[in-house]
């Protein structure tokens, strides 16, 4: 059933044409983001799209390989945690897509209640980085586990 749904919401990612929000000033200070953090411009498009991508890759994401990476608005290859670090302080609001991804992708109930509550990047990348370090621990706890004979 696990499988399904991450080819599902695979599936449905692909599908999608992602086209950035555009709209000038915050909508609101997600938490964690103190006025003085939250950027005053946009997210930009190149910036918004890496982070799609970065979504996309969370949920390609295959047991114990290393992290995904994917290119930045910069050109450069990064991983997809590092995308999250970089879009943390927009507060500019999600696209309906990305938004579904995550809830989807979200399996506590605090998580999406935040998210919907604070439909942004900051909060969105807040939850994928969040995603991504429980997957490391979970697969770093099943590494160290000790083997059963």
């Amino acid at each position: 059933m696990k499988n399904c749904a991450r080819r599902c919401v695979s599936s449905y990612l692909d599908e999608r044409e992602f086209t950035p929000a555009l709209i000038s000033g915050a909508t609101g200070q997600a938490a964690g983001v103190s006025a003085s953090e939250a950027m005053d411009e946009p997210i930009s498009p190149k910036l918004a799209d890496a982070f799609f991508e970065a979504v996309r890759g969370y949920v390609r994401w295959g047991f114990i390989r290393p992290e995904p990476s994917v290119t930045d608005h910069q050109g450069e290859l990064i991983p997809i945690s590092a995308v999250c670090r970089r879009v943390d302080k927009f507060t500019d609001p999600l696209p309906d897509e990305v938004f579904d991804a995550l809830y989807f992708l979200a399996r506590q109930k605090h998580l999406k209640e935040k998210l919907d509550a604070e439909r942004t990047y900051a909060t969105g990348a807040q939850l994928l980085l969040k995603l991504i370090e429980d997957r490391k621990a979970e697969w770093a706890k099943r590494n160290t586990a000790p083997l059963s004979d």
